[in-house]
């Protein structure tokens, strides 16, 4: 299966060379994702893939920092890393979203305010990896969450894996 959508390459390594697959390093139960956010020589990354649901109390999340009008390089990664099961129309899917304040868990709504999103649904095989980046500027002072999430595994792993970050244009 090959996708591409809103810029991002994604498919499966017989599929050609749309989608990265690679072997994972670091054993995990299911599904790691990261996020990054570069301007110039400023980076911010996350560190954690959390679950829904979960019980835990979710850290705070990472905060990047940028003024109005600045270009804004977002970066994320999926990485499978069961090494025996195939996760079957799973929906990976990226957004940036204004939200009342920073560190806010809920996810604010998906409305026709929402500065950019984009998803692609894979069959995810064991030790594969999609990743996708954009380019975003925003002008409107404020907070925004940036978050990347997986849709399709609660019915597999009983549940879904996201990480996420703030960013504040001040």
């Amino acid at each position: 299966m090959i996708a591409i959508v809103d810029g991002c390459r994604f498919g499966t390594l017989i599929g050609a060379a749309l989608v990265l697959m690679l072997p994972a390093t670091v054993r995990a139960d299911d599904v790691k994702l990261v996020l990054r956010v570069t301007s110039g020589e400023r980076k911010v990354q996350t560190k954690v893939t959390r679950q829904e649901p979960s019980s835990q109390k979710p850290q705070p999340q990472p905060v990047f920092r940028a003024a109005p009008g600045e270009s804004l390089k977002v970066a994320w990664e999926a990485r499978h890393d069961d090494g025996k099961t195939t996760f079957k129309d799973v929906l990976v899917h990226f957004f940036v979203v204004p939200e009342k304040k920073v560190g806010q868990i809920a996810i604010p709504p998906l409305g026709k305010d929402v500065p950019h999103e984009g998803a692609v649904t894979l069959d995810f095989k064991p030790d594969a990896e999609a990743s996708g980046e954009f380019t975003i500027q925003l002008d409107q002072p404020g907070s925004y969450m940036i978050r990347v999430e997986t849709r399709g595994l609660l019915g597999q792993v009983q549940h879904e894996d996201y990480t996420a970050m703030d960013l504040v244009i001040e």
